[in-house]
């Protein structure tokens, strides 16, 4: 399956074949008023002076404290600025104009879509002043109906994650619900106000995310799943989320990876879980069934810095997940009094017609009496299909309806492998562009599932082997064009492919 998405203009693509089009008609639109924005945030304001009239021409300068990249702009006729499309982070705004003191905010968060107010007043002064105000911005939202909740760096690496699925904060927020009876729990299924589970939209630096499947056979609602060190932050939207925002009845969950700064920075991880530190489970004790394999390895490291300082920044994520897990399953086979053609302990007198693993042969009559099948009426075929049921082993269990009678363990093994790269570049104060590369390998396999239904008939699904890969590739461009009209474009490709196996069957 291949997708490619533009954001914000709202071209989705689903074929190669039609990315030249696509290009043609983004290049042939005219730059317009940006107030879309994906996976970014945005700072907005009025500077007026002492009498509150409003201070047109006035320059902007906004700087990203981590990497010293600054945008600038200028006030408009109504003394109103805007600065659009701005990676997430912590930034300081600087303003000055002729015959009045310079005036610098500092520590500013932008989230991802955000829109942070920060108002100036400015002083008239004859001599050159600066004055620096130490204090956050207004964080009410006042520009946006957005329904949303932020999940920062700091949340996502401090907050306990189980198998370290950064889509599971998704439930730390208000209207979340995930069924976890659902026959297949991948990642990423929930439900937001009332909406289907599979009805959500995942997006990954502006670019679409989306498995697109409707089994779940890749085992998650998500293409490439970045581990949450590389997750600059994800903010989960709602309700009433703007126009660039579409294709699903349910939440958006827009995720923001990591860039590089102007200080090399990375961290590494090693996530150990050992059977030989794990209890048995009490039934399997009380049953004589050994305590089942519990090995899982998970560990990677990131790694990100300047390329060249206050211009190019790259950032890396790599992570590994070895799992071998042994899960314990019960289920119903034959006595041994069955293997021997003795079903008078089946207490449904309708179940010899559904039990079909021993057909007699037909021409025979007379061959089973009171639910006993003679020896000399088995069929060979029947009798060589009878012998591939084992005896069971949990206690005495005579009467096939009785419940459970036999346990035996499964291997579950799992190999992931995720790697992210991204570089980010400045051309100018006007353009920016960036690059990040995503790739998601993963191998693993799901033990034997037997059947326990005596009406539908015992059977078993075969131990099963799945290949995944993802690949994910996102290209930004942001152009300031002047202090009133942000031009900017985001291209992607995504292809996901999956594949099953069933294991030792010839």
């Amino acid at each position: 399956m291949h997708a490619l998405r533009f954001s914000p203009l709202g071209f989705g693509i689903r074929t190669a074949r039609q990315l030249s089009l696509a290009i043609a008609a983004l290049l042939a639109t005219s730059a317009i008023s940006a107030y879309a924005q994906t996976d970014t945030g945005s700072i907005v304001g009025i500077v007026q002076d002492r009498s509150d009239a409003r201070i047109a021409g006035a320059a902007v300068d906004v700087t990203n404290t981590a990497t010293g990249v600054t945008r600038s702009y200028i006030t408009n006729a109504d003394g109103q600025y805007l600065a659009e499309q701005l990676i997430p982070g912590v930034y300081s705004v600087t303003v000055r104009h002729s015959g009045f003191g310079t005036v610098v905010r500092q520590n500013i968060t932008v989230n991802v879509q955000d829109r942070v107010q920060a108002d100036f007043v400015l002083s008239v002064s004859s001599v050159e002043q600066q004055v620096v105000v130490n204090e956050a911005a207004v964080e009410l939202q006042t520009q946006s109906a957005e329904v949303n909740g932020v999940m920062t760096s700091a949340a996502i690496n401090d907050l306990p994650l189980n198998g370290r699925d950064y889509d599971t904060l998704v439930l730390t927020q208000p209207g979340v619900f995930r069924d976890n009876a659902v026959a297949n729990p991948a990642e990423g299924r929930f439900s937001a106000n009332g909406n289907l589970e599979l009805q959500n939209y995942f997006q990954l630096d502006g670019i679409d995310n989306n498995s697109k499947s409707e089994n779940l056979q890749e085992q998650s609602t998500q293409s490439v799943i970045p581990p949450p060190d590389a997750l600059q932050e994800f903010v989960l939207q709602t309700r009433t989320y703007s126009a660039e925002f579409g294709t699903s009845a349910g939440a958006v969950v827009n995720v923001s990876t990591k860039s590089g700064t102007n200080q090399f920075h990375g961290d590494g991880w090693d996530y150990i879980q050992n059977g030989a530190l794990n209890a048995n489970a009490w039934f399997n004790n009380y049953n004589g069934v050994p305590r089942g394999q519990y090995n899982q390895n998970q560990f990677g490291g990131t790694f990100g810095g300047p390329i060249k300082r206050d211009k190019t920044f790259f950032f890396v994520s790599y992570e590994n997940l070895l799992s071998n897990i042994q899960v314990t399953e019960e289920s119903i086979v034959p006595t041994q009094a069955m293997h021997n053609g003795d079903f008078s302990a089946a207490t449904n007198g309708s179940y010899m017609s559904k039990f079909n693993m021993i057909p007699t042969v037909p021409s025979q009559a007379g061959c089973i009496t009171n639910n006993v099948i003679s020896p000399g009426c088995f069929d060979p075929a029947g009798k060589a299909l009878m012998a591939l049921y084992p005896l069971p082993n949990l206690g005495n269990v005579n009467q096939f309806t009785g419940g459970p009678n036999y346990a035996y363990v499964g291997s579950e093994t799992n190999n992931t492998r995720t790697l992210d790269v991204r570089i980010d570049h400045t051309l100018n104060k006007t353009n920016q562009i960036f690059a990040r590369y995503a790739f998601d390998w993963s191998d693993y396999q799901q033990p034997p599932t037997w059947t326990s239904n005596p009406i539908a008939g015992n059977g078993a699904n075969f131990p099963t082997a799945y290949i995944l890969h993802d690949q994910s590739v996102a290209l930004g461009w942001t152009r300031t064009i002047n202090a009133n009209i942000v031009n900017t474009a985001h291209v992607g490709y995504l292809r996901t492919f999956s594949h099953s196996d069933p294991v030792n069957v010839t």
